[in-house]
C-alpha cells in the first residue's frame, strides 16, 4: 500500500483580544512545560478541528475556556493543504474547510461540512471529506465478524483517529483501544484490519465506493458546469485577478485623498463654527427679545382694557352724583326708579349710598386708574427699547450670516465637492471590485471543483484498479500480526523493564506483555510503555508497508506513571524510576527517522519534561511553557 500523509502545519486560537498560534513541522514535534499551562489542549484542539466532540475537548484550561473563540487548523493531506475552521462551543456542529492555507481564508469560498453524521450542511460530513484526501476507501466495517446479524457502520475519520492519538488518559488506562465497551472494541478491529489490508468485505464495499465515486464526479462536474455557464454570462471567464489589485490600489489612495479632504474640511469647520456659534447666540437673543415684546404688548394690552374700564366706572359714579342733586327728597323715598345706566325700572330696595361713600370710591377709581397709567407708561418704553435693541441685533445677525455664507462658498464648499466626488468614485469602484471578488472566488471554487474532479477520477482508477487486484493484494492476518508483534517484541527488549519475555500482538490487536493479556497487567508503568510501544509499533509498521491510516503520531505524556529520576533504595519489583526508561521511549521515538527515508511523516508530544537523549537538531519545538521563566510563554494562552 502506499504512504498516506497527514501533517499538520498550524494551530491557530482566536481569541477575543488577541490570537495564539503554534507552528508544526514534518518528523518529531515537542510541546513540554509546567502542569496546567495548556499542553494537552494543544492535541485536544487538533482532535476538535478534524470534528471531535466538544464534550470530549474537557476545556479544563481555565485561561482557554475565557479567552478562545474558535480554532483554524492548516494541515497537508497528501500534500493537499487546507485550512480547517471551527467554533468552540458545546452545540457547534458546523466546520468550514478551506481549499487554502490559513492566511489565504478571506479570499476563499469554504466548504461547509457537519462535524457528525447526522449533520444537513451542504457539503456533508467532515469525515468523508478527509477520507477523499487521503484516498481512503469509505467502506462499511462491521461491528462483529462472529454475529452474522451484527450491524454495518460506515468507516468514519474518527475510527482513524483512535489510532493515530493516544490521549493522555488512555495512556495505561483500562479503555485502550475501548476494551471496556465490547461492541466498540470489535469494530476497531474490524477497522484495524482494514487499514492493514487484511479486512474481507472490502471487495463489496469498493464496488459501491465505486459507484459513489462515480456519481460524486458527475456532480462535481455539473456544478462545474453551472459555475462556467454563470461566469461565461458574465463575461467574467477571463482571468480579472490583474484589474482587482489595480482597483485594490486605486481605493488605498482615494482613501488617503478623503482622509486629506476631510482634514481640510474640518479645518475649515473650524472657522466657520466660530461664526455659527456667534449667529445661533445672536439668534437665540433676538427670540428671547420677541418673545418679551409678544409678552409686553399682551400686558398693556390688558393694562389698556382695565384702564377702559377703571374710566367708565368713574364716568358712571359721577353721573349718579348729578342724578341724586335733580332727585327731589320725595322722589328719594320712592321704591321704584329709572337706573340713569340703562333706563330700566330698578327696585330701591336698598338703602341710599351717603355722597361721602360715593366720593370715596370716585377716589379709589381714580388711583387705579393712575396707576394703570404707570404701568402702561412702562410697558411702552420698555417695548420701544426692545424693539430697538431687536432691530440692531437683526442687522448685526444679516451681516454674519452673509460672511457665514461667503466663508462657506469661498473655502468649505469646493472641499464638501471634492469629498462627494471622492465619496461617488468610491462607491463606483467598491462595487465593481466587490464584483471582482465575487467572480474571482468563484473562478477558484471553479478550479477546486476541477481539482476534485482530477482527484476523484485518479481515486476512481484506484479504486478499479484495487477491486481488480484486491484478492492477491489481501494479506494474510497472520503475516499482519507477525509483522506488528516483530516491531512491538523489539521496542519492549530495549525497554529497559525487569522479567522482560513474551511481548507480543495478539488478534485483537492489543499488546500482551510476560505472556499475560494487557488488561491482566496491573502496574501503571508497564501499562504506559506497552500503550505507548502500541502506537510507536503501528507507526513504524506503516512506514515500512503502508497503511490506509496516515503516518501520524499524537502522543500526550508518554512518561506518566514513569519516575523522570532514580529513587534510592527502591523495594519495588517494577522499578519504574529508573530514568533510562523514560529516556528509551524517546529514544525510540527518534529512530523512527531512520526507517522513514523520502517518506512524510509526523509526530507530536506533548510531555512536562525534555528528555536528555534529544538533542535540538532531532525535533521542532513547538512550545515551552515555563510560569517562573519570563523569556518563556508562561500557557498557551499568554496573556490571561
Amino acid at each position: 500500500m502506499n504512504n498516506i500523509t497527514m501533517i499538520f502545519k498550524k494551530l491557530v486560537i482566536r481569541g477575543v483580544d488577541n490570537e495564539y498560534v503554534c507552528h508544526f513541522k514534518k518528523g518529531l514535534n515537542l510541546i513540554w512545560g509546567d502542569l496546567d499551562s495548556g499542553k494537552s489542549s494543544i492535541l485536544n484542539l487538533i482532535d476538535y478541528a478534524l470534528g471531535g466532540n466538544f464534550d470530549e475537548l474537557q476545556l479544563d484550561y481555565d485561561e482557554l475556556r475565557a479567552k478562545g473563540r474558535f480554532i483554524q487548523l492548516e494541515v497537508e493531506f497528501n500534500s493537499e493543504v487546507v485550512t480547517i475552521e471551527r467554533v468552540l462551543g458545546s452545540k457547534i456542529n458546523t466546520v468550514k474547510l478551506y481549499k487554502c492555507r490559513q492566511n489565504e481564508t478571506e479570499n476563499v469560498y469554504p466548504l461547509i461540512c457537519g462535524a457528525s453524521s447526522s449533520s444537513s450542511e451542504p457539503d456533508g460530513w467532515l469525515s468523508d471529506t478527509i477520507l477523499d484526501m487521503l484516498s481512503i476507501p469509505k467502506v462499511r466495517i462491521k461491528e462483529s465478524k462472529k454475529k452474522d446479524n451484527a450491524d454495518s457502520d460506515r468507516l468514519s475519520f474518527r475510527d482513524l483517529m483512535k489510532l493515530v492519538y493516544l490521549k493522555q488518559k488512555k495512556v495505561a488506562g483500562d479503555n485502550l483501544m475501548d476494551a471496556a465497551n465490547p461492541y466498540v472494541h470489535n469494530k476497531n478491529i474490524e477497522v484495524q484490519k482494514f487499514i492493514y489490508g487484511v479486512h474481507d468485505d472490502q471487495l463489496s464495499e469498493l464496488n459501491e465506493q465505486l459507484k459513489i465515486e462515480s456519481s460524486m464526479i458527475a456532480s462535481l462536474k455539473r456544478n462545474a458546469q453551472n459555475i462556467r455557464d454563470f461566469l461565461k454570462s458574465t463575461d467574467s471567464l477571463v482571468d480579472t485577478s490583474e484589474e482587482y489589485e489595480s482597483i485594490s490600489r486605486d481605493l488605498e489612495f482615494i482613501d488617503k485623498e478623503i482622509d486629506l479632504l476631510k482634514n481640510s474640511k474640518n479645518h475649515a469647520l473650524v472657522v466657520s463654527n466660530g461664526i455659527k456659534n456667534q449667529i445661533s447666540s445672536l439668534d437665540e437673543r433676538i427670540k428671547t427679545i420677541s418673545r418679551s415684546i409678544r409678552k409686553d404688548k399682551d400686558q398693556l394690552k390688558s393694562y389698556s382694557k382695565l384702564k377702559s374700564t377703571y374710566q367708565h366706572d368713574i364716568s358712571c359714579v359721577k353721573a349718579s352724583l348729578k342724578m341724586r342733586e335733580l332727585l327731589s327728597e320725595r322722589e328719594l323715598q320712592k321704591n321704584k326708579s329709572s337706573c340713569p345706566l340703562c333706563s330700566s325700572m330698578i327696585e330701591l330696595s336698598d338703602p341710599v349710598i351717603d355722597n361721602q361713600s360715593i366720593n370715596y370710591e370716585i377716589n379709589s377709581l381714580r388711583n387705579r386708574l393712575s396707576g394703570c397709567d404707570k404701568a402702561i407708561k412702562t410697558l411702552l418704553d420698555k417695548i420701544k427699547n426692545q424693539v430697538s435693541e431687536k432691530e440692531a441685533l437683526d442687522k448685526n445677525l444679516g451681516e454674519l450670516r452673509s460672511k457665514f455664507d461667503v466663508d462657506n462658498l469661498e473655502f468649505l464648499s469646493p472641499t464638501i465637492d471634492a469629498l462627494i466626488k471622492a465619496e461617488s468614485l468610491k462607491r463606483n469602484l467598491i462595487g465593481h471590485h466587490s464584483l471582482l471578488k465575487k467572480n474571482i472566488m468563484l473562478t477558484k471554487k471553479l478550479d477546486d471543483n476541477y481539482t476534485q474532479i482530477e482527484s476523484r477520477g485518479i481515486n476512481l482508477e484506484k479504486i478499479k484498479r484495487e477491486i481488480s487486484t484486491i484478492e492477491s493484494e489481501l494479506d494474510s492476518i497472520d503475516d499482519v500480526i507477525n509483522d506488528i508483534s516483530s516491531e512491538f517484541s523489539a521496542l519492549m527488549a530495549r525497554s529497559k523493564l525487569t522479567n522482560n519475555y513474551g511481548a507480543s500482538i495478539d488478534f485483537n490487536f492489543m499488546p500482551v506483555f510476560r505472556n499475560r493479556k494487557y488488561s491482566q497487567i496491573s502496574s501503571g508503568g508497564v501499562r504506559t510503555i506497552l500503550s505507548v510501544n502500541l502506537y510507536i509499533a503501528r507507526i513504524k509498521y506503516i512506514l515500512k508497508n503502508g497503511a490506509h491510516l496516515p503516518s501520524t503520531l499524537l502522543l500526550d505524556t508518554p512518561g506518566q506513571n514513569i519516575g523522570r529520576y532514580a529513587r534510592k533504595d527502591s523495594n519495588e519489583s517494577e522499578n519504574l524510576s529508573d530514568p533510562s526508561i523514560y529516556e528509551e521511549i524517546y529514544q525510540q521515538i527518534k529512530e523512527i527517522k531512520d526507517l522513514s527515508e523520502d517518506m512524510n511523516y509526523q509526530i507530536i508530544v506533548v510531555d512536562n519534561d525534555l528528555p536528555n537523549c534529544l538533542d535540538e537538531s532531532d525535533f521542532n519545538l513547538v512550545k515551552r511553557f515555563d510560569k517562573s521563566n519570563s523569556d518563556y510563554e508562561k500557557g498557551l494562552i499568554n496573556d490571561a
